[in-house]
């Protein structure tokens, strides 16, 4: 696993020189489809309660990387963050909110920091009163970026998604590259509901001539997951037209795994469920 960090960590989790594959549906229109959702209260439905109405479904179909605030300037590297929320929320409420107290204690564990930390307080406090909006949210991933990284404007590395997970609990760091769709589906079929994978992917389009899959060519956390109903679903922090949540019954589902010609893509499984 160190190996994987410091190879992810030195290249920052960098783009390479590739066209994004369009089948993402990476687009100013899917970014636009955000727009007034960090005003959106997230789905409770009794107050002081924050379990009571908490859809996490609902929530990451609609949850991205970018968010409308001038002061959360983490949007464009935050892919990691999110992907860990993302594990989070789709447990549940208190285990959201746990992994923000996490992060906020983080903030206080310095001078340096504390103003952070109380910034990730006033999310908290609004989660527990269930007043919370997907702005919250965004808020807490924002600070989960900007302290537990070496480079908060910088991409995604290794280091900083680790340090994320291990505030989480109930995972653990894997440096598992996933060889085909047979092996993806094999480790897959082992999970619970309410349990996730945090994988590192691909949203390039290779060269038809490029024949090898590596790391090198990674440069995307997603979640792969089930939710509470044990269903398979896909969450994509990035904007996507439609939604952020794909079912494992969409063409779209494999889009990050498989080229348009049907051959595997660079897929690692960066972090999964501790073994019981």
């Amino acid at each position: 696993m160190l190996a994987l960090q410091r190879t992810i960590g030195n290249r920052a989790v960098r783009r390479l020189l590739r066209e994004t594959d369009p089948r993402l549906t990476y687009t100013k229109e899917a970014e636009a489809e955000g727009t007034g959702l960090d005003a959106t209260p997230l789905p409770f439905t009794t107050a002081g309660n924050p379990d009571a109405g908490w859809d996490g479904n609902e929530i990451l179909g609609k949850l991205t990387q970018v968010d409308e605030s001038n002061d959360t300037f983490t949007d464009p590297v935050r892919c990691g963050a999110n992907s860990v929320l993302a594990v989070a929320i789709n447990r549940g409420a208190r285990d959201t909110i746990a992994w923000a107290r996490a992060i906020m204690r983080t903030g206080y564990a310095s001078p340096a920091t504390h103003g952070l930390g109380d910034k990730v307080w006033a999310s908290i406090a609004r989660l527990e009163k269930t007043t919370a909006t997907y702005g919250d949210l965004s808020n807490i991933a924002h600070h989960a970026k900007v302290l537990l990284s070496k480079d908060p404007r910088g991409k995604t590395t290794g280091y900083e998604v680790a340090a994320m997970i291990a505030l989480l609990g109930g995972m653990q760091s894997s440096s598992t590259p996933m060889q085909d769709e047979d092996m993806f589906r094999s480790y897959f079929r082992d999970l619970k509901a309410r349990e996730a994978f945090v994988m590192l992917v691909d949203t390039s389009v290779l060269a038809p001539t490029t024949r090898t899959r590596n790391l090198d060519q990674t440069n995307h956390y997603v979640v792969v997951g089930k939710d509470a109903a044990g269903k398979a679903f896909l969450y994509d922090p990035y904007p996507r037209v439609g939604t952020q949540l794909i079912r494992s019954g969409d063409q779209s589902f494999w889009t990050l795994f498989q080229n348009a010609q049907g051959q595997w893509k660079s897929v690692y499984l960066f972090a999964r469920p501790s073994f019981k």
